[in-house]
């Protein structure tokens, strides 16, 4: 009895860090796209060049996350989880304190390889150490995106009352805090005990296309894994400069555009975390590359859709947008598990990261040089090539396996 809740108080413990930890490395890394015009005055920086400092923190948030993984089998999780909260919030103090763009450009990059230690190292912390770890990612998927609802809504609301650079400075306290309480915490040792539950979980459910071998399936995973190198692309256009379109929107419903943005962002971001459930329900009893093409395809219009509309109808599709945007992440990660023999999925899920993170982190660039040389809706017309382009790519997945012999 003692051992039996003692599994399930540590299991708690994990759940508990593993999701604040998610929700606040959303929060950072969306800190900025809230205060964009003003963080970019302040360093006598264009909107669109001040993209390209930024970008340096999404680009190592991606090419962070392979070291991160090594370490986390070197060290321990829990010791790289520490670390995560320790140096994200010493990150946003460099970045609350630059007042030159050499010192901003390090304190970016502090905060992007701070935030890369979560993804590698807390999902292998609940793979290991929860019994069930399919309905716990999903809980740690909602936590997620409740931190990228809220870091637009809390950047924007300080700013307005005090300052961009108090938004980082705040954060400090509750992650350095969060940081020693994980820190003083008592955790067993991460070891993998679960390999049969999670090969349990991940197995396709009957039905799904097992003739998915051998060079079929390289081809099928290099097409799903290019497919979600462009939904890292979309992803951070969409999130870079969505508070500032929706801003410009608001017309008198808010004091400021900066506070509009805000909010309005965190609403819609808030409403695309239903689709985290829904892909995960929808791909649970398919085979998955059906339901990504889905979603991919009610994405590419509603993207473009973005661009030519306005006041309510805009926020409507933003909001039917963020669902489709979010629904594939789930979807993702299941097809990925489940087409990768076992003995490679810590690699082509690290592949993933890189992909989707570290080159999709690119987007937040090409979001300002397209702002910047067509206009802000333009933005999301590209937006809306890039999500099509990945549509393409899952396509040719679904299809790499069903061509005549």
């Amino acid at each position: 009895m003692d051992v039996e809740v003692s599994t399930t108080r540590d299991e708690r413990n994990i759940l508990y860090f593993t999701c604040i930890a998610h929700a606040v490395t959303h929060v950072y890394m969306l800190v900025f796209t809230a205060v964009l015009e003003p963080m970019s005055a302040s360093f006598g920086l264009a909107p669109h060049e001040f993209t390209a400092y930024a970008s340096i923190s999404t680009v190592l948030f991606g090419l962070g996350a392979l070291p991160s993984g090594f370490l986390g089998d070197r060290v321990g999780e829990k010791a790289m989880l520490v670390g995560f909260f320790f140096l994200t919030a010493f990150g946003g103090v460099l970045v609350a304190l630059a007042e030159s763009r050499a010192a901003l450009a390090v304190a970016m990059a502090v905060v992007g390889l701070g935030c890369s230690i979560f993804h590698p190292v807390g999902n292998a912390m609940i793979s290991k150490g929860i019994r069930h770890p399919g309905k716990a990612m999903g809980i740690n998927g909602l936590w997620g995106s409740l931190g990228t609802a809220a870091g637009p809504i809390f950047a924007g609301q300080v700013a307005h009352v005090l300052d961009w650079r108090w938004a980082y400075l705040l954060l400090t306290i509750p992650t350095v805090a969060i940081g020693v309480w994980l820190l003083f915490c008592r955790l067993p040792p991460i070891v993998s005990g679960a390999t049969g539950k999670i090969q349990h979980d991940t197995s396709p459910p009957a039905g799904a296309d097992h003739k998915a071998v051998g060079a079929s399936r390289v081809t099928m995973l290099a097409l799903l894994l290019g497919a979600m190198t462009f939904g890292g692309l979309y992803f951070h256009v969409v999130t870079t400069m969505l508070p500032t379109y929706l801003g410009g929107q608001s017309g008198e419903l808010f004091p400021s555009g900066l506070l509009a943005g805000a909010y309005l962002t965190g609403v819609v971001y808030a409403i695309g975390g239903s689709g985290q459930i829904l892909g995960g329900h929808l791909v649970h009893h398919r085979e998955g590359r059906g339901v990504y093409i889905l979603f991919l395809g009610v994405a590419t219009p509603l993207m473009y859709l973005l661009s030519v509309t306005s006041e309510l109808t805009l926020l409507v599709t933003a909001g039917l947008m963020s669902i489709a945007m979010f629904a594939v992440q789930p979807v993702e990660n299941l097809l990925l598990a489940r087409y990768t023999p076992i003995h490679y999925r810590g690699l082509i899920f690290g592949t993933k990261f890189v992909l989707a993170f570290g080159v999709g982190g690119f987007g937040t660039y090409v979001s300002g040089v397209v702002r910047e040389q067509y206009g802000l809706p333009a933005v999301f017309t590209a937006a809306a090539a890039m999500t099509g382009s990945a549509a393409l790519l899952a396509c040719g997945a679904w299809l790499v396996t069903r061509r005549p012999n």
